[in-house]
């Protein structure tokens, strides 16, 4: 598996990175993370709910045995992703309309799809593009009734959202059962290799980026609820609003929330990454001489104990973009996500649905997310 400079050189300075899952390459895999084989064939849709759903499940993702909350789509999620995608057709600016919409939920609460199509179409109106005559000129139902007779296996199939098992690092090494695995094998012009498996410790330098939003999730019994927004809030906001929405709205008492899990992400561009005594260098790379990675920090609130558990920068507007922005950082790696496709293509997922329609579209070339642990060196 390691790259000889020969080969490096060979390769015209395009970084190349081969990923390694369990001890099997597959470049079209057959089925999704949670293992569920992927078909196209039409189901019955007796029993599908109108809203979807997440529940904490055991998994394996990547051969690795781990707790995930896994989402189950609901009909409503079918109709609010047709019309995302007839409105991004059709030139509506989507970043824009989910940074208002995330504002506009904020304030008023999560909306139903006849609230969203509404404000899409007013959003849309404002930017000389109306939705309304595109739609009868195209001849397409915009409450979308007709998502019944399109509704498949596929697009139906549960979705891994979140990881949600532990990292924990002690100095530069780390420990816990599912550290080591699923390496990533980075490689440079120059010849230089390193691994990124779950867990490990890396130096980046964060040469520039951007806050991608916020992913909530607040543990009920069995099943999560699921809330993003694309605008910043502190830790504390986050976990007041989803306490008081569950208790106002869904008649859960504060006490029966078992905790609230906030995740803040930053789209990162790094110049270097940095293992231990070896370095490799992106200054070839395609992408504007860097590499795209996904970086998040954390904050977890434990309503019964009313305590918090943070890494990085929850408490830092925009979760600390311009604390870290040209600096070294140290991150661990977490669980690569099977969705992704291989470097260079620039690989995305999007985080949405739930009880909110704010869609987060996070974009990476490496497979593994990385948790960031403040500013500085490991080494």
């Amino acid at each position: 598996m390691v790259m000889s400079l020969r080969w490096a050189r060979l390769l015209a300075g395009v970084l190349v990175f081969v990923f390694v899952f369990s001890g099997f390459v597959s470049a079209k895999p057959q089925a999704d993370a949670s293992g569920l084989q992927k078909t196209i064939s039409k189901v019955s849709l007796s029993g599908i709910p109108i809203s979807g759903y997440a529940t904490d499940e055991v998994i394996y993702v990547n051969g690795q045995r781990v707790h995930a909350i896994v989402y189950y789509p609901g009909l409503e999620d079918m109709k609010i992703e047709a019309l995302y995608r007839f409105a991004k057709k059709n030139g509506v600016d989507m970043n824009a309309f989910f940074r208002y919409l995330s504002e506009y939920e904020w304030e008023h609460g999560p909306v139903t799809f006849d609230e969203v199509r509404s404000i899409l179409i007013k959003f849309a109106n404002e930017q000389g593009i109306d939705l309304v005559r595109v739609a009868k000129r195209e001849g397409v139902d915009l409450d979308f009734k007709d998502i019944i007779r399109r509704v498949t296996k596929e697009n139906l199939k549960p979705r891994v959202v979140d990881i949600i098992g532990k990292l924990s690092v002690a100095s530069s090494s780390t420990s816990t059962s599912d550290c080591g695995n699923n390496p990533d094998f980075i490689y440079d012009y120059y010849g230089n290799t390193i691994t990124d498996a779950t867990c490990d410790p890396a130096t980046f330098y964060f040469d520039h980026g951007s806050f991608a939003g916020i992913y909530a999730s607040a543990k009920v019994g069995t099943l999560w609820y699921i809330f993003t927004w694309s605008t910043y809030r502190t830790p504390s906001e986050v976990k007041d609003w989803i306490i008081n929405y569950l208790k106002n709205e869904k008649g859960v008492a504060p006490n029966e929330v078992e905790l609230v899990h906030i995740k803040y992400f930053i789209q990162g561009y790094a110049s270097w990454m940095k293992r231990y005594s070896t370095t490799v260098y992106f200054d070839n790379a395609p992408v504007q001489d860097c590499i795209l990675f996904e970086l998040w920090s954390e904050a977890t609130y434990y309503p019964s104990t009313n305590t918090w558990v943070k890494y990085g920068y929850p408490d830092y507007n925009l979760g600390g973009l311009f604390v870290i922005w040209g600096q070294e950082i140290k991150t661990l790696a977490g669980f690569a996500m099977k969705d992704y496709t291989p470097y260079p293509t620039v690989s995305y997922r999007i985080v949405g649905s739930g009880i909110t329609y704010v869609n987060l579209t996070l974009y990476s070339t490496i497979w593994h997310q990385q948790r960031l642990e403040g500013v500085g060196d490991w080494w």
